[in-house]
């Protein structure tokens, strides 16, 4: 009696791995995208956040002094407050835009991504928010 010899092919076919690198690769065109807006919004989070605590930086100055000015001249916010995020490399720069004893408005100007499309945010001693000329939307959508 013979023996028959049957081969068992392990592995893919090539095939089954052309499917699987197309399958992987329409995933990543479609998450990049979506990850990447994320993490821009993440970013613009934060540095409305560190507006706010130099806004309330400000208020505090201001109940002290009676003016926003220190001295006559614009303050200078301290290490914390001039950046945003506080630690690792700087995605917006914080500062004082213009400064009267009365009245105040700060800026956060993108420094990572220079193309983002809210730009720069600003907000006064009033609490009104605005954005940049530079923006590519609404102030109502950049600031939600």
């Amino acid at each position: 009696m013979r023996s028959k010899n049957f081969s068992i092919s392990a592995g893919f076919t090539l095939m089954e791995l052309m499917i699987t690198v197309a399958i992987v690769g329409i995933l990543a065109a479609i998450a990049l995208p979506n990850y990447s807006e994320y993490i821009r919004r993440s970013d613009r989070l934060e540095a409305r956040t560190t507006l706010f605590e130099a806004a309330s930086w400000m208020e505090r100055n201001f109940s002290v002094g009676n003016s926003y000015l220190a001295a006559g001249n614009l303050p200078e916010l301290p290490e914390g407050l001039n950046r945003s995020p506080k630690t690792g490399p700087s995605k917006y720069v914080i500062s004082l835009a213009v400064a009267t004893a009365s009245t105040y408005s700060l800026q956060a100007e993108p420094q990572a991504t220079p193309t983002d499309k809210c730009g720069t945010f600003l907000l006064d001693e009033t609490g009104a928010r605005s954005v940049g000329e530079d923006a590519q939307a609404s102030v109502t959508e950049c600031w939600r």
